[in-house]
């Protein structure tokens, strides 16, 4: 750590660079603050919060030529992107699927009763299947009987 106010028993600045093998230079650099680059980037980060409403699925190329076609602000992507990932916004899209039809081995494994059974007459073999349908405003259980082609909501 470099002091730049040392006492008498430290060395000076210079040394003290010397000694660490850095250029003095790195000892009285200052971060530079832009005020007009932050209410640009505050302003472009609103656009972008604005347009990912509108349209999730825009990426960081779909907004950026979005923003260049409605508000003529020509950006870089890597910008956009940075911008994008300060609020965790993620363009909405089909990801590559994880491979589901292995199956989990410490699942039990049901067996299928129906091998050996010879099915020769009608109502001898019912089957169900009970899904969930999400619908706009509440979720619902939807009983579908695919052999009659009745449709139960719940």
């Amino acid at each position: 750590m470099l002091e730049k106010q040392s006492p008498k028993q430290s060395p000076n600045l210079q040394r003290q660079c010397e000694l660490l093998d850095l250029s003095r230079s790195t000892a009285y650099y200052q971060k530079r603050f832009d005020p007009q680059r932050k209410a640009f980037e505050l302003k472009l980060l609103g656009l972008i919060d604005e347009l990912y409403t509108d349209q999730p699925s825009r990426g960081r190329y779909g907004m950026r030529d979005a923003l260049a076609e409605e508000y003529n602000i020509t950006v870089n992507h890597k910008r956009i992107r940075r911008l994008m990932r300060k609020p965790g916004i993620e363009a909405i899209y089909p990801k590559p699927r994880k491979n589901i039809s292995i199956a989990n081995k410490q699942h039990k494994k049901y067996p299928y009763l129906l091998s050996n059974i010879e099915i020769i007459r009608p109502d001898q073999v019912w089957c169900a299947d009970i899904t969930y349908i999400r619908l706009s405003t509440a979720g619902s259980l939807i009983l579908w009987r695919s052999w009659t082609g009745i449709l139960v909501v719940c």
